[in-house]
Formats: structure tokens, sequence, C-alpha cells
């Protein structure tokens, strides 16, 4: 009898007692691989539950048993080993499959300037905006981070446009753009207009008879675009993969702001320009001057130099007050001079004929020739008709802000003028990191340093205005600081004033001094002390200073204190002596502000014409080359003492090039920024045939050249931006080779005299995000003709 080869014959159960601790070891293993499951199903439930459907599809769809049937423990173990191979199989493909799910919808798209990586499968994902997008559902995996070069690594100095250059606009509505245009309220191009035979163009709008003027018979007039060359305070902003830039033009009036659209190449650094175009600003920009970039990633501006409205309201607004056909503007010019002659580029943008005669010596005409001042008259304010559209249109107080451009995803730019900072001749403001504080520097004579403390973070639309009271502590230049409140305001209603036009009349009463120095006012008024000419009185020992005698009208305080910021600071026993107060700069490190006074005279020294009817708080050795002060903070933010850490050294007599400051030092500071342990300082200075850029250690206490401008050119705005993995040290300068001629009455500017505006770099993001210091190697003081008129800079920098 032979035996079955087929199936095993059935055994009793007790003689395999192993079968159930291999039932009861699958049956661990089936709870494990289902908690296992649970995870997976609770972290991928769109990728598990179809293949959850399909195992137990599969589980259903098992064969029958065969007619010797498997022993029903076989049967079970068959069964779990199926299902763990299914298991096995699902996980195999969780870890390879692709991710059915469309990354552009489900995901932000992804970011071009990223390059493709592999996760650990060597499979490919993409970076998307503020998410790692695998490609194949695997844990992300970022790219490497760019690391900090070390040694010396390659700069120089980019221009990026210079004044007059033409681009294309950087909107869709806009026309071409030339780069320092100067436009009025509409957006409008403004004319520079002059008598000229040989005139490329004739303006034909110009009427035979203007004011009294019977233009010659067949005589050309010029018509020529009015730019400027003092381009100011450039600010890089990164909007997707798009970059703009925001910068200012200081002058001539109208002053103006204009967005550029910049291009970056990836792999070196290199921003190109491909756009520009004037942002639209309401009634005009006066004197735009330096800025800041605030932490919500906005362009913080100024409007330096305002009118003075006392004066512009008893002059212009005079009953008495006609066209003449000269340039006193009603006693104006006499008694305020610059401004006047400001407000007369200003009726460029409110009115007038739209036309821009020719002011002081532009183009090298004489201004004394006769046709030259009737020509002018009949397009100025020697015109009756232009005269009263001026004093209609123009808002005295409209002016002397702080404006803020912030860019859209879209390139479109918002302007606003905060009126809750005050009004003063506002050379740059700084935000603290609080969100809340912001400090502004007062550009001229006889200034203030002004403090705003917002409701809420991050919200400039209402808050305190502060001004700064200083006390000499022991040493001249080391002062306690405290502060003094002059109101609390708020944007909404101050909008609402400015519009009303009020007059200064509303604000204050005005009384003759006494003219004596022991009480320069009558009681009931206080004295401050406003250098122009109709404040100029003579005391009792025949030597003259300046004194105004005020005080503010019952329900006015809030007003004044806005409007009039600096007189009501000085009525209310703060510090109004500073000279020259410019750059402001902030180091999160050291807890600092750092102050640039481009020079240490008149009411600093107790200059009695300056200081008359002042407290006296600021009695300094004078120094003509100026100043660098810190100021420490406490924990709200708040600067409470001050410290002069480095000054310019005037020479005996001027040398061959008319420098009258030491060459290796500062010579008139202006802007200057702070990063990592470096000043770089900005000068503005005569003082120096070719102003420079420096870099100050504040550690080392250690100064070192790393740029030269032009021969006469300011060196100004200058900011670290950061885009991608790049950083700039943006900057402007000014009126290069501004003494040259003769010049060419057909052409606004010549080449040489075009304003500048570029960076020096790139430098690496990531060195200066990790607090590395960019220390620049320097360079020498320009020496022959060439090098002066030549921009001379630093080619290296090492980061440590």
């Amino acid at each position: 009898m032979h035996k079955c080869v087929g199936w095993p014959a059935r055994k009793a159960p007790h003689a395999q007692p192993h079968l159930f601790l291999l039932l009861l070891l699958l049956l661990l293993l089936l709870l494990l691989l289902l908690l296992l499951l649970l995870l997976l199903l609770l972290l991928l439930l769109l990728l598990l539950l179809p293949l959850l459907l399909l195992l137990l599809l599969l589980l259903l769809l098992l064969p029958t048993a065969p007619p010797n049937p498997i022993p029903a423990h076989s049967t079970m173990s068959s069964q779990c080993l199926l299902l763990l191979l299914a298991l096995v199989a699902a996980a195999l493909h969780f870890a390879t499959c692709q991710d059915e799910v469309d990354a552009a919808t489900w995901w932000k798209k992804p970011d071009p300037s990223h390059p493709t990586w592999c996760n650990k499968h060597n499979l490919p994902g993409r970076y998307y905006p503020g998410k790692f997008r695998p490609g194949k559902g695997c844990k992300p995996t970022p790219p490497p981070a760019p690391t900090c070069p070390t040694g010396k690594v390659p700069v120089a100095y980019v221009n990026l446009l210079r004044s007059n250059d033409s681009l294309p606009g950087v909107s869709s509505k806009s026309g071409p753009g030339m780069f320092g245009m100067m436009k009025d309220k509409d957006g409008q191009d403004v004319w520079r207009v002059l008598p000229n035979a040989n005139a490329a163009q004739v303006y034909s709008a110009v009427p035979a008879n203007a004011g009294g003027y019977s233009f010659p018979a067949g005589a050309a007039y010029g018509k020529f675009r009015s730019y400027s060359n003092a381009p100011d305070i450039p600010t890089l902003f990164q909007r997707g993969k798009d970059v703009y830039m925001v910068n200012h033009f200081e002058y001539n009036q109208p002053g103006s702001v204009y967005l550029s659209k910049l291009s970056q190449d990836k792999a070196s650094g290199k921003l190109t320009p491909v756009a520009t175009e004037a942002i639209k600003d309401g009634p005009g920009t006066w004197f735009p001057c330096s800025g800041t970039i605030t932490p919500w990633d906005s362009h913080l501006g100024s409007e330096e130099y305002p009118a003075d409205c006392r004066v512009y309201q008893d002059t212009m607004l005079a009953t008495t007050c006609t066209a003449k056909p000269d340039f006193t503007a009603c006693g104006w010019a006499a008694k305020d001079g610059f401004p006047a002659d400001s407000a007369m580029g200003m009726s460029r943008s409110i009115g007038g004929w739209g036309m821009h005669p020719i002011s002081g010596d532009d183009e090298g005409v004489d201004r004394k020739d006769a046709d030259i001042i009737a020509f002018e008259s009949a397009l100025g304010f020697g015109n009756q008709a232009v005269l009263d559209n001026f004093r209609k249109e123009f808002n005295c107080y409209a002016y002397g802000w702080s404006p803020e451009v912030s860019v859209s995803n879209d390139g479109s730019a918002r302007y606003l003028k905060w009126l809750t900072l005050g009004r003063m001749a506002h050379e740059s403001a700084i935000v603290m990191p609080d969100l809340k504080t912001v400090y502004t520097t007062d550009d001229g004579t006889n200034c203030g340093l002004f403090m705003f403390k917002a409701d809420r973070p991050a919200d400039l639309s209402s808050g305190k205005l502060y001004a700064a009271k200083f006390t000499q502590d022991g040493a001249a230049d080391n002062f306690k600081v405290s502060w003094i409140l002059l109101g609390s305001g708020n944007q909404a209603a101050l909008e609402k004033l400015v519009a009303s036009k009020p007059k200064f009349s509303d604000m204050f009463e005005t009384a003759a001094p006494t003219n004596t120095t022991a009480n320069f006012c009558p009681a009931g008024f206080k004295a401050t002390n406003t250098p122009v000419s109709p404040y100029l009185t003579t005391g009792p020992d025949g030597k003259s200073f300046y004194i105004e005698c005020l005080k503010i009208r019952p329900g006015m305080e809030t007003a004044a204190a806005f409007l009039e910021t600096r007189r009501v600071a000085a009525m209310m026993g703060a510090t109004t002596e500073f000279e020259k107060e410019e750059g402001i700069t902030f180091s999160a490190k050291h807890n600092k502000l750092f102050i640039a006074y481009t020079k240490i005279s008149n009411g600093m020294v107790d200059d009695k014409k300056y200081s008359a009817g002042q407290p006296g708080d600021v009695n300094m050795p004078s120094n003509a080359c100026g100043a660098i002060f810190t100021f420490d903070l406490d924990s709200s933010s708040t600067a409470v003492n001050a410290k002069a850490i480095l000054y310019g050294t005037p020479l005996a007599a001027p040398d061959a090039d008319g420098n009258k400051c030491e060459l290796g030092a500062i010579s008139n500071p202006d802007n200057i920024h702070f990063t990592n342990g470096i000043l770089f300082i900005a000068e503005d200075t005569s003082s120096h045939l070719n102003n420079v850029l420096w870099a100050y250690d504040v550690d080392s206490k250690s100064l070192t050249r790393i740029l030269s401008s032009p021969r006469l050119a300011e060196v100004t705005g200058i900011y670290i931006s950061y885009v991608g993995d790049y950083a700039y040290l943006a900057m402007a300068m000014q009126h290069p080779e501004e003494d040259t001629g003769p010049k060419d009455i057909t052409q606004p500017i010549a080449a040489s005299q075009r304003g500048y505006v570029g960076y020096l770099g790139p430098l690496s993001a990531s060195c200066l995000k990790a607090g590395k210091k960019p220390v620049f190697e320097g360079i020498a003081a320009a020496k022959t003709p060439a090098e002066k008129s030549a921009v001379l800079f630093s080619t290296s920098v090492t980061y440590v």
C-alpha cells in the first residue's frame, strides 16, 4: 500500500505546541501592524484610505480551500502572511509613490529662485515660499543654507541709475520714465523754459503777453525737461520674484519720490534697473531728504526745510502783496529767501503755467539780464494770475512731514505723510524694535530732537510726541537726556486740521520783544530763538540776536504742537540749540542710537545770536567738521544720555585742494547706518573736495575710507537692504562736479553733473544675518585729477 504523497497527514494538535506560539506571535504582529496602519491613516489619510480598501478586497478574493484542506492554523498563518506582505507593499508604495495632489493648487507655487533638490530616496522636490514641498511624499529636507564665505570677498560700486536716464514706466499705464524728472500735482512733466534763440523746441503755450511783458516778435523760447541731479536714500524691497527701489530727489522743487523696478542675477547678485516712474504724491513733496526702512518693510522718508508759515502769512498773504517784476515775493525772499525760492518752485507743482522758469544762476544764465528777469517774472510771481493761483492753492502746513511709501506685491506704491511725527525739518526717522518708538532728527539751525511713542505697535496713526531736554553732565560732550511731552495726536484729526489751511495766527498770539537781555518778552509770552530775519533784534549792548515772543491760543495746544513742533518745544523748555542734526541709526547689540551733527556751531557753542532766549543746555567747543553722538536707551527704547564719540579735525588753513578738514578724519557727517559693529558714515561737506563714505568700527575705534565720490558730490542716503541671498549698501551721490562750466542752457544738466544711485556690494546676506562684521578693505584719498572726478571704492570685504 502506497503512502499519500499529496498533502501531509493531519496530526493531533497536542503534537505541535509550537503552532500556538507562532499563532500568538503572528497575532501580536498583526496588532502592531494595525497600530501602524492607524498611524499612517492619521498622517496620510488621502493615500492610505484607497490602499486599505484594496487590501480588504484582496482578502475577500482569497481562493477557497483545496480538496485536502490546509489545517486551520496554517490557513490563518498564510492569511496573516499575505496581509503582512500587502502591508509591506503598501509601505513601499508610501515611500515611493508620487503625491497626486497638485502642488500648484494645494500649496503656493514653487519659488524659481531655489533649485530642485533631492530627498533621501533621490527623488526630486521643490522649495515653496514658507514651506518645503517634497516631490514623493517623503520627509521634507530643506536645501542647504548659504554658507558665509571666508577670506577676502570681491565687491564693487555698481551704479544703477543716473539723473536723466530713460527707462520704461513701472506700471502699464505709465509711459517711458525719465529718472529724476520733476512732476506736478497731476503727475505731468514740469518743463524748464528759457528765452533762447537757438532753442531745440518752442513752447507754443507761452502767451504773447504775460504779466505785462511782451515777448519779442519771432523770438523762440526753449522748452526743456526739468530734472534733478540730487537723488537721495535708495531703499530696496523684494516682492515675490521682483525687486523694487524707492528713492528721493531732494531738489529743485517740487521734490519727487521715484519707484524703480530692478532685476537680480541670482548667481552673482548683480542688480539691473528695468523700469522707473515718479510716485504720485498729492500736493507734492518738499525737499525729500533721507529715510529708513521700517520693521514692517516700508520706506519712511522725510521733508526737509519747510517754509516758515508765520513769514509766509505776513508776506505772501498780506493784502498789500501784488505781483511785481522782481523776485522779492512780496518781501518773502528778503526775509526768508530759501523757502521763498522753493515756494516759486512749488508753484510749478500746484499751478501757474506748469513751467519752470530759471531760478538762481541755473544754467549759467546771468539772472541780472533784463530780458531774463522779465521772462521769469512773466512765468512766476511777477504774473498776477500766477501769484493769485499760488496763494489759492498753496497750503503752507502741507509740507514738513515724514512720508511713508509702501510697495505692494503688484509693484504699486502707496504714499502717505505721517502728521503724527510732528512738523519740522525732517532729516530722517528710525523705528525702534518695539515697533512703537520713532526718533526723528531735525536738520537746520536751532533744531530739536524728537520722539514719538505710538499707541499701538506698527501703527503710527496715533500717539504722543516728545522733545528732548539735554542737561550737561560733567564733560562738555556728555549729557543726560529727558523728554518733554508736547502733545497727543491722531492722524485723522491732524489731516482734517491741515486740510482746513490754518494760519499761524490761528494758533499763536505774537508780541514784540522787550529788547532787554534779562527779560526778552512781555508777561505771558514765551521766548523762542527762531533764526529767520524778521526775528532779528538788537539788544542794549548793540549785539544782534534772534527772538520771537509767542503765546498759544486757548484750545490750540494740540494743533500748535504738531504743526509748529520746534517752536512749541522751545516754548516748553526743550533743547532747541542743535546745528545740522542729520543722520540717525540704531545698534540692537549695543542698545544705542547714533546721531550725526554736521558741525558744532551757533546754538551748540553758546553763540548769543542763536542762544538768546534759550536755556543754554548745550555749550561745546566749536568744531566746523562735525561729530557723531551715541545715545544709551533704557528698556522702553527711550534715550537717557548722550555722548560724542567721534569728531572731525579742522585744519589750521585750507590745503591746495581747498580741504578744510583732515583727509583722514570725518568732515561734516550726514547720513549714517549701523550694522554688526560697523558705523557707516557719509559726508556732506565742502571741506573735503571728495566726499567720503567711511566705515567706523565701534569696537576697535578704527576709521576706514571705503568710497570716495566725484568732486563736490555729497554721499547720502546710505542703507543696507536685503534681497534674497544678498545684501546691498545702497547710496546716492548728489550734484557731482557742480562747479564745472560753462553750462549750455539747451541742456539742463551736463553729463558729468548727473546724480548717482548705486550700491557697494553685493554682500552676503547670510553673513550679515549671522552677525558677522563686514570689514571693507580701505582705499587711499583721491590724488590725481582723474581720481578726483571718479568714484573710487573698496574692492573686497572680509566677514569676521
